[in-house]
């Protein structure tokens, strides 16, 4: 089991009380903190030489940080080895604030760009089992607020497990 940290406050002082809770190399590495930015990938990496994260972009994209290029720079420079962004299709004709506020980041062009760097893509946060097969077959993890399938009763599950097919994600994916 990997935890994936999407801490919403006090994100330093969250991790390292989760650190204190598992002590063991083995448990560490299975814990992806969500990252704003470098200072705090550097405040984390002061707590535990932190490896596996996820650039969580939601965070800097609404006050109109991190574009596409420092994005991935970022992602390049420090080797993130994911990157989470919201799932609707980024309108480049609007600021990346007024996309943040429609809950707008995703692009194909731009994971891409994330996935040619190393970066394992997930998009947040989705509840339509038609949109998170849309992103399964493209080779993109999702974030949910439901579990997969959602669940709505026997009868819907069944057709709802009908639906939505498991991609096989490359090795070193974690489907979220």
């Amino acid at each position: 089991m990997y935890v994936i940290l999407d801490l919403k406050y006090a994100r330093l002082d969250n991790y390292k009380t989760m650190l204190r809770h598992a002590p063991e190399r083995a448990l560490r590495e299975r814990i992806f903190p969500h990252v704003a930015e470098r200072a705090e990938l550097d405040a984390f990496r002061t707590a535990y030489p932190v490896q596996n994260f996820v650039l969580a972009l939601y965070h800097t994209q609404s006050r109109g940080r991190y574009d596409d290029p420092i994005a991935g720079d970022f992602t390049n420079r420090y080797r993130a080895p994911a990157v989470m962004m919201w799932w609707r299709d980024r309108n480049l004709s609007i600021s990346l604030i007024e996309n943040s506020r429609q809950q707008r980041r995703y692009r194909p062009s731009f994971a891409g760009a994330l996935k040619s760097v190393g970066a394992n893509v997930y998009v947040h946060s989705l509840g339509d089992p038609n949109q998170v097969q849309r992103f399964w077959d493209l080779g993109i993890g999702v974030y949910s607020d439901n579990p997969f399938p959602p669940l709505f009763g026997p009868a819907a599950a069944r057709q709802q497990e009908e639906r939505l097919i498991m991609p096989d994600f490359p090795e070193g994916v974690i489907p979220a």
